[in-house]
C-alpha cells in the first residue's frame, strides 16, 4: 500500500488488475446455443422447446397421479373386516376400470406429445398457445376418468368423458397441424407416409369416441365397453408398431 497525503492507496499493480476484470465483464464468452437461441429469439419469434417440454411433463405426470385416487374411497379405507373390504373391492370395479383406460390414454398422449417435441426444433408464440389448450384438456382427465368411474350407468357420464377425449384429440391434431405446416418449425424432414398415417390416426380416434357417445343414448354399457376395447387396442397396436406412431 501506498500513502498519498492521509489516504492509503493499493498498489498499482493491483489497480491495473482490477481494471482489466471490469473490462472484461462485458465480453464474457456465453454457450453458443444459448446466445444463438436468444439471438434468434429477437429475429424471427422462435423459442427454445425446453420450457414447453418441461412443462408439458410436469402436467402429465400430475395428471396420472390424480387419475388414482379415485380408487381412494371412504369405503375403502373404512371396512372393518375382509370380507367388507371384498365386497367393496368388488363393487370399486368400474373405477378401476375407468383408472386403467384412462392412465393408458394419458400415457398414449404424452407419447404422442413427446414425439411431437422430438420432431420439433423450435417453437413459436401459436404453437405454445396450441399446446397450452391441449394441456388444458388433458387436465381435465381426471374430472371426466371420475364421473364415467362413477356414473358409467348413465349416458352422461359417457358423454363427458367421450367429448373430454375427442377434444383432447383435436386440440393434439392442431399442435401437430400447426408443426407440419410450418417448416421452420421443424428439425428435419418428415416422412410423407408417417404423416399421412398420423393424420388418419388423429381423425379416427375422435370418431370412435364421437360413436361411443351416439352408442350411450342407447346403451351406456356398450359404449363403455367400446371406450375399453379402443384404449386397450390402441395400446397394443403401438406396441405392435414399435411406437412407430404416436397414437
Amino acid at each position: 500500500m501506498s500513502r498519498r497525503g492521509s489516504v492509503l492507496y493499493p498498489p498499482e499493480n493491483v489497480c491495473a488488475n482490477e481494471r482489466g476484470a471490469m473490462k472484461n465483464v462485458g465480453n464474457l464468452n456465453l454457450p453458443r446455443e444459448s446466445t444463438g437461441m436468444a439471438e434468434r429469439d429477437r429475429k424471427d419469434g422462435h423459442f427454445d422447446k425446453g420450457r414447453l417440454q418441461s412443462l408439458s411433463d410436469g402436467v402429465f405426470s400430475i395428471v396420472m397421479t390424480l387419475l388414482v385416487l379415485n380408487l381412494i374411497t371412504n369405503e375403502v379405507l373404512s371396512a372393518r373386516s375382509a370380507q367388507e373390504l371384498h365386497g367393496v373391492l368388488l363393487a370399486l370395479w368400474p373405477k378401476i376400470v375407468s383408472y386403467i383406460i384412462s392412465f393408458a390414454v394419458a400415457a398414449r398422449f404424452w407419447v404422442a406429445q413427446h414425439l411431437l417435441m422430438h420432431k420439433v426444433a423450435v417453437i413459436d408464440l401459436r404453437f405454445m398457445w396450441l399446446n397450452m389448450t391441449f394441456l388444458f384438456w388433458v387436465s381435465l382427465l381426471p374430472f371426466s376418468a371420475a364421473i364415467l368411474g362413477e356414473h358409467h350407468q348413465f349416458a352422461m357420464g359417457e358423454t363427458i368423458y367421450g367429448v373430454n377425449m375427442i377434444l383432447i384429440f383435436l386440440s393434439l391434431s392442431s399442435c401437430w397441424s400447426r408443426a407440419m405446416n410450418d417448416p421452420a418449425l421443424i428439425a428435419g424432414e418428415l416422412d410423407p407416409r408417417f404423416l399421412r398415417k398420423l393424420r388418419i390416426r388423429l381423425w379416427m380416434a375422435p370418431l370412435v369416441y364421437l360413436l361411443g357417445i351416439l352408442i350411450s343414448l342407447y346403451s351406456p354399457h356398450l359404449a363403455y365397453l367400446i371406450y375399453v376395447i379402443n384404449a386397450f387396442t390402441a395400446v397394443l397396436m403401438a406396441g405392435v408398431a414399435r411406437w412407430s406412431l404416436p397414437i
